[in-house]
């Protein structure tokens, strides 16, 4: 039985690619954010094409910077788990890594937080962020980067991180080297 306000109703791969296909020339990148959090949610794996399509929506030049918080860039970790054959595509997923590490700081040239409370992530954005990780290796084109970024909004956190938020943490680290920490 569904949880109050939830349906029965779960979305194929093919409704979503559909979906990506006919509406992309209208979506902006919080419409790709939340793409990318429900095809993560349902374990919908995109090929590459579809990716680059939804990358070329995140990076879309817009008159001003994109105003984004903290979920926002939890969902857009959640696109990692999303892609399909990004080992028959490497350049595609290091793009889309390259975008998340973009939206890390202040000074970014696409994103924009909108308070100084959205640069601290809290404890779940983190162990979102780091749960997304899963099945990544940290010898991948930045990924150690990604890392170094999570690094840094762990330490700027005032939260403490509860046993939930350090399993799902840990759970995403799998497959990583501590060898170069």
């Amino acid at each position: 039985t569904p949880a109050p306000g939830e349906s029965n109703y779960k979305i194929s791969e093919q409704d979503l690619v559909n979906f990506i296909r006919k509406h992309n020339k209208y979506m902006d990148a919080r419409d790709v954010s939340k793409v990318v959090h429900g095809a993560a949610k349902w374990k919908i794996r995109l090929d590459s094409d579809l990716m680059m399509v939804l990358i070329d929506v995140l990076q879309k030049k817009e008159k001003k910077r994109l105003r984004i918080n903290d979920s926002f860039v939890a969902n857009c970790f959640q696109g990692l788990r999303c892609f399909k054959d990004d080992l028959e595509h490497p350049a595609v997923i290091e793009r889309y890594i390259g975008l998340l590490a973009e939206m890390r700081h202040e000074k970014s040239k696409v994103f924009i937080y909108r308070s100084k409370q959205d640069l601290v992530f809290s404890a779940q954005i983190v162990s979102s962020c780091l749960c997304a990780l899963k099945g990544m290796t940290s010898n991948r084109t930045g990924i150690k980067d990604l890392l170094k970024v999570l690094e840094n909004k762990i330490a700027e956190s005032k939260e403490t991180l509860n046993a939930q938020a350090i399993g799902d943490s840990l759970y995403g680290l799998q497959g990583m080297s501590s060898r170069e920490a």
